[in-house]
């Protein structure tokens, strides 16, 4: 965690893919105030940003940024995951 307060660093660990050196470079201005989200698949599914109906995938949107919990349903099923939206991202949700 920051000791200015201005928020925390996210790394892997070496063990499960990370580098075993990290080079922390602070942004100045701090998040945008939202991020932009292109859904892409699965396809032909019912999106969901943050619980919020979006529409068929693929789709836009936007959140504020941080951990977001993206989601689609299928005829037979409900996939999501919380996705690290930071900053604009594309999001493929697995079919399963």
């Amino acid at each position: 965690r920051s000791t200015d307060r201005h928020g925390a660093w996210l790394v892997r660990c070496a063990t499960f893919g990370g580098q075993r050196r990290h080079r922390f470079i602070s942004q100045s201005g701090g998040l945008p105030s939202e991020v932009g989200l292109q859904i892409r698949a699965p396809a032909n599914g019912t999106v969901a940003v943050a619980g919020a109906p979006i529409g068929p995938s693929p789709a836009e949107a936007t959140a504020p940024p941080g951990f977001v919990r993206v989601g689609a349903k299928l005829k037979d099923k409900t996939v999501s995951r919380w996705i690290p939206a930071f900053g604009d991202a594309v999001v493929d949700l697995p079919r399963n």
